[in-house]
């Protein structure tokens, strides 16, 4: 007679031995990983952008969000890039950790934006700043970055004051990039409090302590070697595939934030309010610098969901054309750089990250030749 096998086990010899082999790998994974970190020799392939983040941004009290000083981070990441960043004095991205003078004797440029100003994706020196940065050096003209991801209007305003007044940073002419989702933010995302402090829903959040947290899947990935690599690779895997079938756009189009511009029940649900919201704050902003003679000028590009609606003629651009022409200000309009005669995929496979908003390296050269003229031609009045 046969012993009957009661364990899952016994009943399962083949799945047994997996699950023992497979305890026995992570368990000397999630150790090997423990000491080499602890020696500094191991850092996780593959780390969740929110959590490498933290390494270099922080909370700002009085205007929301900014990057530390100082910082020089080899593992930025943010979709299949990994980059290095460094910060100067001022916390602001640049090709080292200098010291700025907070007076010179040079012109001085400040650029203000979002994460296409700040360049997410590239060290500074192949964004757009950094390639006019290198290009104006040397020739009298001293330029700063003051771009951070997620900034807006409503920040465009208080940083540069607080820059101004509490810091003393002095500068010639100040370059605002105002974003597609800038409007969102100033409708519906910042407000300031009663002590003109910017706020959001998100960093009240995260100074009660209920900031994002970390899923199983990121904290395997940040204790592990094998799983790490595999993540990863896996990631790098989608975007490879996604450029094989032609689905590179995937990722950059449908979102709420963009489609305002094409949407009547978006525009009328955030985005008319938030076109005044930004109006007004960059009317004090506007103000503000004309009281200490400080030139500005503004910006304006499309997102891909622009480019895939051929949004040529967008409310975006009419507004802030609108805008500078009664401010009597320069407006650089970069919509027709990228809505032309071309499909929309062929213009992101040649200007964007694949499957994401953001520019690649060709996207911020085209950016930095049409700023080049405009600086030329200030530096030279």
């Amino acid at each position: 007679m046969t012993p009957q096998k009661n364990s899952w086990f016994e009943r399962n010899p083949k799945k047994t031995i997996f699950i023992i082999v497979l305890t026995a790998i992570i368990t000397v994974d999630l150790a090997a990983t423990r000491i080499l970190k602890v020696f500094g020799l191991y850092t996780p392939p593959y780390q969740n952008p929110r959590i490498t983040e933290r390494q270099y941004r922080k909370v700002h009290d009085v205007f929301h969000h900014t990057m530390s000083p100082y910082v020089d981070y080899e593992n930025a990441r943010w979709g299949p890039l990994k980059y290095s960043i460094k910060t100067n004095s001022l916390g602001f991205k640049d090709s080292s950790n200098r010291h700025i003078p907070l007076a010179t004797d040079q012109f001085r440029i400040m650029f203000i934006g979002d994460s296409f100003t700040e360049g997410k994706g590239y060290r500074y020196e192949r964004t757009f700043v950094g390639l006019l940065d290198e290009e104006f050096r040397g020739k009298g003209v001293d330029i700063l970055n003051a771009a951070v991801s997620s900034y807006s209007p409503i920040i465009y305003l208080r940083k540069v004051e607080y820059l101004m007044k509490s810091v003393g940073l002095e500068f010639d002419h100040l370059i605002v990039f105002i974003d597609i989702s800038d409007i969102e933010d100033d409708g519906r995302i910042y407000w300031f409090d009663e002590n003109r402090n910017v706020q959001s829903e998100a960093k009240i959040r995260q100074e009660e302590g209920r900031g994002d947290k970390m899923e199983f899947k990121d904290i395997l990935a940040e204790n592990t070697i094998i799983p790490s690599y595999l993540r990863l690779s896996l990631r790098r895997l989608k975007y490879y595939v996604r450029a094989l079938r032609g689905e590179d756009l995937k990722g950059a189009v449908g979102i709420e934030r963009s489609l305002w511009t094409v949407d009547e029940k978006l525009y009328r649900e955030f985005g008319e309010q938030g076109l005044q919201a930004a109006a007004e704050y960059m009317e004090e902003l506007y103000r503000l610098l004309r009281e200490r003679g400080i030139g500005l000028t503004i910006a304006v590009y499309p997102w891909p969901d622009q480019i895939l609606q051929r949004d040529l003629d967008s409310i975006q651009v009419d507004f802030w054309k609108a805008w500078a022409k009664q401010h009597r200000i320069t407006i650089l309009d970069f919509f027709p750089d990228f809505i032309d005669a071309r499909d929309a995929l062929t213009v992101f496979r040649e200007y964007f990250i694949p499957g994401d908003i953001h520019w690649n390296e060709r996207g911020h050269r085209l950016i930095a030749r049409g700023v080049s003229d405009h600086i030329a031609e200030l530096t030279t009045q």
